[in-house]
């Protein structure tokens, strides 16, 4: 996966997925403060809001995660639904 022309290393795009599948629930912060620890970066740093962001699309749209709350379609909390 690319973000804004940086190489994201699996090992990073598998670490914010395994915080996925052991919290209860998540959000796109605790996502990203995961990326962010190792990049090296800040959790303010676009490159780290923009992997999170990218990552939770990509499973959402794989039918891994979804809404906390199954009775609101739209949620800042996430969890884990897939495999």
């Amino acid at each position: 996966m690319k973000v804004k022309g940086i190489e994201i290393p699996l090992a990073v795009q598998e670490a914010a997925v395994a915080v996925m599948k052991t919290k209860h629930s998540f959000t796109a912060f605790n996502v990203t403060s995961v990326v962010a620890q190792h990049m090296g970066v800040k959790t303010s740093d676009e490159i780290a809001y923009r992997t999170a962001d990218r990552i939770i699309q990509r499973e959402r749209k794989a039918g891994n995660i979804g809404p906390s709350d199954s009775a609101r379609s739209r949620s800042s909390y996430w969890k884990w639904i897939g495999k």
